[in-house]
């Protein structure tokens, strides 16, 4: 039995260009996260999904969890790209220091998710 059309749209939106880019820090992964924050729509690291969860904010797994069709049309509907245009609109992750970089403690990226 093959993959559900709304999965593989899961897939393919997770392998996006702007997807590919954490939507809480600047990391980046050539093949997307396989982490979505429900609470703000986005695919994030895995770092800033233990930094998400740590504030109870519900994250699901691409791979592991179900997904109904409308969860997966929420995501088309700006995910990554709406994030970075209202969230961080007036903030350059890339070299911003208030972005937690790789590597960095993970009390930076919870100070950063509660700034955020």
């Amino acid at each position: 039995m093959g993959e559900s059309p709304h999965m593989q749209a899961l897939n393919q939106l997770r392998r996006l260009d702007a997807n590919r880019q954490c939507g809480t820090c600047a990391i980046e992964d050539r093949l997307g996260f396989k982490n979505v924050c429900v609470k703000f729509q986005i695919f994030v690291c895995d770092d800033c999904k233990s930094a998400h969860q740590a504030y109870s904010h519900r994250i699901k797994s691409v791979t592991m969890s179900d997904w109904s069709k409308d969860e997966v049309a929420a995501l088309q509907d700006g995910g990554n790209v709406r994030n970075a245009a209202t969230y961080f609109a007036m903030l350059d992750r890339a070299s911003s220091p208030l972005c937690p970089k790789k590597g960095c403690h993970p009390d930076e990226r919870k100070r950063f998710v509660v700034w955020a």
